[in-house]
């Protein structure tokens, strides 16, 4: 499963931070030896993240600029990406970090794209489905029960797939999202949900009497 990493700022020196927020990201994997790219301009800060992963026993590529990453990872497939989004040539991005305005900020977007790997229930997929956004996602998990035929869902890994689905979003050729966003209410909501668990608890006790 492809890992992003960004870097935290805050509190002690730049490199010293953003070491400390790849090892709290990268804590708890126990796939080894995972394939990392690092792209990042600075060379002091690189060299101290590519060891430290180095010592861990995952195989590191570093790279200085975001064209040269996007030809890596068209080559190869990488396990995570550690990504300094002002890095030479990436562009179009923004970390957001916690936010208490997800809703708003789903009213905003004309389309909600989730490619993940593996995925349980696709929580974020379901948020989007109640905003009215129109979804594009991949056939990971649970998502294709939640989505059914009321989003466009593509194959685990198909980038070619997934922008034809993101395309087809913007000129307006997907499904009706206020159709998913009915079913997403009707039976994602907190009060069905709730009321989802009490009768599978009440049908698992009368089964018993």
């Amino acid at each position: 499963m492809q890992r992003s990493a960004g870097y935290h700022r805050a509190g002690g020196s730049p490199s010293k931070c953003k070491v400390r927020a790849i090892r709290s990201r990268l804590r708890g994997v126990s796939i080894l030896p995972l394939q990392i790219l690092i792209v990042d301009d600075e060379p002091k800060l690189v060299e101290l993240i590519a060891e430290y992963m180095r010592t861990r026993g995952h195989n590191v590529d570093v790279v200085r600029d975001g064209a040269e990453a996007l030809r890596r990872l068209e080559q190869q497939g990488y396990d995570a990406l550690i990504s300094n989004l002002n890095t030479p040539k990436v562009g179009g991005l923004e970390l957001l970090g916690q936010r208490l305005d997800v809703p708003a900020l789903l009213a905003r977007a004309q389309v909600f794209v989730h490619c993940s790997k593996e995925e349980g229930l696709g929580q974020s997929v379901l948020e989007a489905m109640r905003a009215g956004v129109p979804v594009v996602a991949t056939r990971a998990g649970g998502v294709p029960e939640s989505v059914g035929e009321r989003g466009i869902l593509v194959d685990i890994q198909n980038p070619p797939a997934l922008a034809e689905g993101i395309t087809r979003v913007l000129a307006g050729e997907g499904p009706d999202p206020a159709l998913a966003q009915t079913y997403a209410d009707q039976h994602f909501s907190v009060s069905a949900m709730v009321s989802g668990t009490l009768r599978a608890y009440e049908g698992f006790v009368s089964g018993l009497a």
